[in-house]
């Protein structure tokens, strides 16, 4: 079955905002790692996965977000309804994940549904500091 949207951007950030004038503010950007001071670990106070969608012209109406470890247990999961959007534009889609565990070092994967219809979303990877340095930046933030 082909997909009746693309994912064009998606990334994780500590907190995204949108500005009156429509442009997205995101903070704290992660690139495919996120290193953390061990596991398991819970986020405080949120992780946000800031996805901009092509809807290919297609109206939909619920949106599921899930996000499962490399064993494919599932880690975070939320589903609910779309604001009114223009199917021939992309839209973002901010999803804040409160309080999510990270059990243990290794590739999250996300995915993203809308009106049932599946799309992966990307992967990150949860690890442990390599080096001293690492641990410095960790321990400054």
């Amino acid at each position: 079955m082909t997909a009746s949207f693309n994912i064009r951007n998606a990334l994780v950030c500590d907190d995204a905002r949108r500005e009156m004038n429509g442009k997205s503010i995101l903070i704290g950007v992660y690139n495919d790692v996120i290193v953390l001071p061990q596991f398991p670990f819970i986020v405080v106070p949120k992780l946000v996965f800031y996805m901009v969608v092509n809807p290919l012209g297609n109206k939909f109406s619920t949106v599921e977000f899930r996000m499962t470890d490399s064993a494919g247990n599932k880690v975070f999961e939320i589903s609910g309804g779309l604001s009114p959007y223009d199917p021939s534009e992309s839209m973002p889609i901010v999803i804040q994940a409160v309080g999510l565990t990270f059990a243990s070092a290794g590739t999250y994967t996300m995915e993203l549904a809308l009106d049932g219809t599946k799309v992966a979303a990307g992967d990150i990877t949860a690890r442990l500091p390599k080096s001293p340095q690492e641990q410095q930046q960790l321990a400054a933030t």
